[in-house]
């Protein structure tokens, strides 16, 4: 039955409970300090006082669980519809919401050791120093943390993303778009020596050796009838080296019974080309000049000049210029009989050209007096 005290104390020494104790205002229990109790009865606990000044209860299994803040007493639990009310102004309150906890699941809230605020979804913009940014935008953040995309840092972007993948040493060259790769300088065995060509130890060098591997002459084609001529004097057919490429080039062909014979080639020939294309040591006299074109024509005449002033105009050698076409044109018209003194340059010179060709052949043939 129900047990009611209105009285200052109660004070029992064994006091058992079936229902309801109902205490009145600002009365007390006070315990005496024992050794544990027995195991009370099926159904029924024991709550008493021990020697280390703490409350503890037994079941009826005979566990004992200690009550005082500290123990191993489970937490209580409170509904989560229980309100805390401000201390002055009731109207003020705040109930914890754990509805959306899954069931079963327990979680814990750990509060520092200092005072501050709690801050909550909606609220204030938690500052840098409190491990916020500041800020309630994802721009106003970057700002506050010093991360301006375009002022702060680079945005993102795939070229410098392949630069970052890249290994190895060397030059870097962008192969495309987001994509990147190491080149290195190499050089040709016997041709081009390369010092440092990853530039890793310093500057690329290029260099060429001081003994380098020349490429063979190429065979000019003067097979054609247009191109051949018969040495009058020896008989001997005639044929023409190219040793390099440019402007001209030019072959020196043996020839007998002291009778010389020179083909010079000239490429991509212009209206007023001048140039000296050979030297005469000996007094010479022209036999005959002949000239072939791939296709439309040039005319040229041969002039005489001094060894001393090679840039100075001599004398044409031919009585006329001689135009050269794709069939083919030869003259043996020479001003003074096409006698040339010893030590004499001869020069060639263009006055006209039509139909854009692309080569010119000369054929020089004089006697050695």
């Amino acid at each position: 039955m129900p047990v009611t005290n209105n009285s200052d104390s109660l004070r029992t020494r064994n006091l058992a409970v079936d229902d309801a104790l109902t205490l009145g205002d600002e009365t007390t229990l006070s315990f005496q300090e024992m050794t544990a109790p027995p195991t009370p009865p099926t159904g029924s606990v024991v709550v008493y006082a021990k020697s280390d000044g703490k409350l503890y209860v037994k079941d009826d299994t005979g566990a004992e669980t200690d009550l005082t803040a500290g123990g191993s007493a489970g937490l209580p639990v409170v509904d989560t519809t229980a309100i805390a009310k401000g201390s002055v102004d009731g109207t003020k309150q705040v109930r914890l919401e754990v509805d959306g906890l899954a069931t079963g699941t327990t979680r814990v809230l750990s509060v520092q050791d200092v005072d501050g605020t709690i801050v909550v979804t909606g609220g204030a913009d938690l500052a840098i120093a409190d491990g916020g940014t500041g800020a309630g935008t994802t721009a106003g953040a970057r700002t506050n943390l010093g991360l301006s995309i375009g002022l702060d840092v680079q945005a993102y972007d795939s070229d410098l993303d392949a630069l970052a993948d890249l290994a190895g040493n060397g030059m870097i060259a962008r192969a495309g778009a987001g994509t990147s790769a190491v080149r290195t300088i190499t050089g040709t065995a016997g041709k081009i020596v390369v010092t440092d060509g990853d530039g890793l130890a310093g500057d690329p060098t290029i260099t060429i050796p001081d003994s380098p591997t020349l490429v063979a002459p190429t065979i000019a084609d003067l097979s054609n009838a247009a191109h051949d001529h018969q040495n009058a004097a020896g008989g001997g057919s005639l044929d023409a080296v190219a040793i390099g490429s440019g402007t001209f080039v030019s072959a020196r062909i043996a020839a007998k019974h002291r009778t010389i014979t020179k083909i010079f080639y000239i490429e991509d020939p212009l209206a007023g080309d001048s140039f000296p294309i050979t030297f005469v040591a000996d007094n010479v006299t022209f036999v005959q000049v002949r000239g072939v074109t791939d296709v439309g024509t040039v005319d040229f005449n041969i002039e005489r000049r001094n060894t001393d002033s090679p840039d100075v105009a001599g004398t044409d050698i031919l009585s006329a210029d001689l135009q050269a076409g794709a069939s083919g044109a030869s003259t043996v018209a020479f001003v003074a009989g096409g006698s040339v003194v010893a030590e004499q340059w001869l020069n060639y010179d263009a006055s006209a050209v039509a139909g854009a060709p692309t080569k010119l052949w000369v054929v020089l043939e004089y006697t050695i007096d």
